[in-house]
């Protein structure tokens, strides 16, 4: 019996794990014709995903009913709009394998990196406007040559990589309104669209940005010079929108995560300092987790005694 009730319990545990780090996507099919894309398929996300962090943005699943005996093979445009997904969408590919058009509009999307995106050989449009994006790393569409389509409108950029857009020859529609670093746009034209990326690059590439995050090593090495002071600096900025960009300070996760690495004196300041950059109580965490934790045993202990 005893055995029995342990496994439940590790099968409960499982699911409540999956349900913490998944997620499935309720569809409205339909078709429709957008700007670069034509004809697509459109899976319209219905449902609030709430991926707050790199760890529930898995997508394992989705559900709606499909128009006239199509499927999820048919399915060749992704279109979410404020739906709470703060970090890109993963193993979507496996999900709608014909992509060509992906909008996440208005959803707090906070970063977009090369690896999200490179599963997409075949996007022609993408939509990231008004969310919450600082930076575009200089890699970021290595493996979307073929796009056509990029509206990035609306995020407030501290950093868009020098060479970002260079290698995307077939780009005609460019649109970079109130993005902070820069406010401009292109439609249909190649031609015009390298115009406003050579702006974008003297506007847009932040040096200092480039330059701090090169020093992230630094801030591990005590025999550096200076080490005490670059770890200073990194805490300031954690108030800082500069420090909130969601892809620099996941470059400092396996940091944050060893104390050791800290000066003595830094110890108490970065209790309350998570790898996301943001404030978390600690003790908390501890506390509901060892609430969690007796209550299994508890109710392990209750199905020994019957």
């Amino acid at each position: 019996m005893k055995i029995v009730c342990t496994l439940l319990l590790l099968k409960c545990l499982f699911l409540l794990i999956k349900c913490t780090t998944s997620a499935n996507i309720e569809c409205l099919y339909r078709p429709d014709n957008w700007t670069a894309s034509g004809d697509v398929y459109v899976c319209d996300n219905q449902n609030n995903l709430n991926i707050k962090s790199p760890e529930t943005a898995v997508v394992t699943s989705s559900s709606g009913i499909h128009a006239n005996h199509l499927s999820n093979n048919h399915v060749t445009a992704y279109l979410a709009y404020g739906r709470n997904i703060s970090y890109f969408p993963q193993s979507l590919e496996f999900i709608f394998k014909n992509l060509i058009a992906i909008y996440i509009q208005n959803c707090g999307l906070r970063m977009i990196q090369q690896s999200d995106i490179k599963v997409f050989p075949k996007l022609v449009e993408l939509n990231l406007g008004n969310n919450e994006i600082y930076v575009l790393a200089d890699d970021l569409f290595a493996h979307n040559l073929i796009i056509k389509y990029i509206y990035l409108s609306g995020n407030e950029f501290i950093h868009i990589g020098m060479n970002v857009f260079d290698s995307l020859t077939e780009l005609s529609y460019l649109y970079l309104i109130k993005a902070k670093c820069v406010n401009n746009y292109v439609e249909n034209s190649t031609s015009l669209v390298k115009k406003v990326i050579k702006v974008t690059k003297n506007s847009c590439f932040n040096s200092d940005y480039v330059e701090f995050t090169a020093q992230i090593i630094k801030l591990q090495d005590p025999l550096i010079s200076a080490y005490c002071k670059y770890q200073n600096q990194l805490i300031k900025f954690n108030q800082s929108t500069f420090f909130n960009s969601a892809l620099f300070t996941l470059k400092l996760n396996d940091f944050l995560n060893n104390k050791q690495n800290w000066c003595t004196e830094n110890h108490e300041r970065i209790e309350k300092i998570d790898v996301l950059g943001h404030q978390v109580d600690i003790k908390l965490v501890i506390i509901v987790f060892s609430t969690l934790l007796v209550t299994l045993l508890i109710i392990n202990g209750l199905f020994e005694v019957m």
